[in-house]
């Protein structure tokens, strides 16, 4: 009799416990068909978001070996303004692209045969250069070293002029700029400072272009000119006897 009570409390147990499974499972279905699509569409949106990401991601590395790769091979001024106006946001590409432009245009002034008008224009478009680099100076540390070397560029540009009281203050202001963050930058500008009166002694420049020669570096030689009357029927020139034109002759 116990043995059966005990089969009959056993089997009540087991089947309480499966209609909870079954209600369990109804339960889940229920959830999941309501609730299903909306867990789909945000799982969906998590894995376009980090797609998109790794996109990005991916197209600011390729931008920026764009930018440097262009900075590092260009090597025209005009064309070194073009790449500071295309990347005005990828790291310091900008104003590195302005400080080289100005540095190839401060050189160019070395050349003994640039004519005034070409001096004066490289002079501006450095200057314009400089400008540009220091009106984006932020005064951080982390510019000191861009700020300073457009200071010392707008300073070699009056020593070029001539205006050795202008060179000393742009490099009095490159001193304040270093000091403080880059010690060495400042030393160096004071040094500048006090050789510019020999750096901004004048030079003898030409006013106009210079004539073009010749690879040989000589002038060409005037042509021969040959009276007709002097040369026999095959185009040879006759010496002054006749003898040419007569051993020439067959009897």
């Amino acid at each position: 009799m116990t043995d059966q009570s005990d089969r009959k409390r056993l089997e009540a147990e087991v089947h309480q416990t499966d209609l909870k499974e079954s209600q369990l499972n109804e339960d889940f279905i229920d959830s999941l068909k309501q609730y299903g699509p909306w867990v789909l569409v945000a799982v969906l949106g998590v894995v376009a978001v980090r797609l998109w990401m790794v996109r990005q991601d991916q197209d600011a590395l390729v931008k920026r070996d764009t930018a440097w790769v262009e900075l590092l091979t260009t090597t025209e001024p005009a064309s070194l303004e073009d790449v500071a106006i295309a990347w005005p946001d990828v790291d310091g590409v900008s104003n590195l692209a302005r400080l080289r432009a100005g540095e190839l245009l401060l050189q160019s002034l070395s050349a003994t045969d640039m004519i005034e008008v070409e001096r004066t224009e490289a002079i501006n478009q450095a200057n314009a250069a400089f400008s540009q680099v220091l009106a984006a100076d932020d005064g951080t540390r982390a510019n000191t070293v861009v700020a300073v070397s457009a200071m010392n560029g707008m300073a070699a540009i009056a020593e070029a002029q001539g205006d050795a009281d202008g060179a000393r203050e742009w490099y009095g202001k490159s001193e304040a700029r270093a000091t403080g963050w880059l010690e060495p930058l400042a030393a160096q500008a004071r040094a500048r400072a006090a050789s510019a009166d020999v750096a901004s002694a004048p030079t003898e420049r030409p006013t106009t272009a210079p004539i073009t020669l010749p690879d040989s570096g000589a002038l060409p030689a005037p042509p021969t000119i040959v009276d007709p009357a002097d040369t026999n029927p095959l185009g040879l020139p006759v010496s002054g006897d006749g003898a040419s034109g007569d051993a020439d002759q067959t009897p």
